[in-house]
């Protein structure tokens, strides 16, 4: 191991994940990358090219979701959420990094930290080791493995998952195959009688609508499994819509399998965060001319 000097810390990490070509592993229990450009760019050029990027972040019982957990949705990561995660530790196919330093921006600018550099074969196994064995089994969902199993309508499950996005998010069964939520806004989760494929809209108006080429083509870049389309016509009010390519063992919710309920549930409260910032961004954008 080699020591890495404060001031090196940050410069050393980016260099990690931009010399990344198979994984990337990032463990960091805080994250904030506000006014961090490089960080999230070197994030996204590791997703393009294909590296497998699995990140660690804490997750803090009875609190939302931690800062910028969206963001690193959006650059095409699915962050793990550990309890008491107290750890900080970056590594790649070639180099590993452990350190007292989160991604913060106040960490890179402002703290003192350590670093320690990894190098051998053998001290990056010992990372991959400590990752398999300390962290991937306490791995929490914002729903239980429990409580999906449990038989609880997927509506109230819906629920519990969108409170961590929206607190007051409201659920409920229009039939057994339509979910409405109103969280912000009114979302439709369908399955379609005839196709079996799964419907998620949300309502946007017709000045939204004329707006919202860029935000589709995001969805598709997003979720190639999903077909992102504006349903209705542009200049009128009408909705953004996601539907999956692939079908549905059932057209009832409730009777749909453990790994069906768990894509729905991930699905939805994907969607639900980036549409209501759509909206959100465009009506700044209104208000600041």
């Amino acid at each position: 191991m080699k020591l890495v000097p404060p001031f090196q810390i940050a410069g050393e990490i980016l260099g990690l994940i931009h010399a990344s070509n198979k994984v990337l592993v990032l463990v960091s229990p805080y994250v904030n990358f506000k006014n961090w450009g490089a960080m999230k760019n070197e994030l996204r050029k590791a997703v393009e090219r294909g590296v497998r990027v699995e990140f660690f972040m804490r997750k803090n019982r009875h609190e939302g979701l931690p800062a910028d957990y969206w963001t690193l949705k959006e650059l095409g990561i699915t962050p793990k959420l550990v309890p008491n995660l107290h750890a900080k530790l970056y590594y790649s196919e070639n180099a590993g990094i452990v350190t007292s330093m989160n991604l913060l921006t106040s960490s890179n600018l402002n703290a003192i930290e350590l670093g320690l550099r990894c190098e051998n074969r053998e001290e990056i196994q010992q990372l991959h080791e400590y990752v398999k064995k300390y962290l991937l089994p306490h791995v929490e969902n914002l729903v239980s493995d429990q409580e999906l199993r449990s038989g609880e309508p997927i509506s109230d499950l819906l629920e519990t998952q969108l409170g961590f996005v929206w607190q007051g998010a409201r659920c409920w069964n229009v039939s057994r195959n339509h979910i409405r939520i109103r969280a912000g806004n009114i979302f439709d989760v369908i399955i379609d009688k005839n196709t079996n494929r799964l419907y998620l809209g949300g309502i946007i108006s017709g000045w939204e609508s004329k707006r919202c080429d860029g935000f589709i083509r995001k969805l598709n870049k997003m979720f190639p499994q999903w077909e992102a389309f504006l349903d209705g016509e542009k200049g009128c009010a009408s909705s953004i819509a996601l539907e999956s390519k692939i079908t549905y063992s059932s057209i009832d919710f409730d009777q749909l399998s453990y790994s069906e309920k768990r894509s729905v549930l991930a699905i939805v409260s994907d969607f639900v965060p980036l549409l209501l910032d759509f909206k959100a961004s465009l009506e700044s954008e209104h208000y600041s001319k």
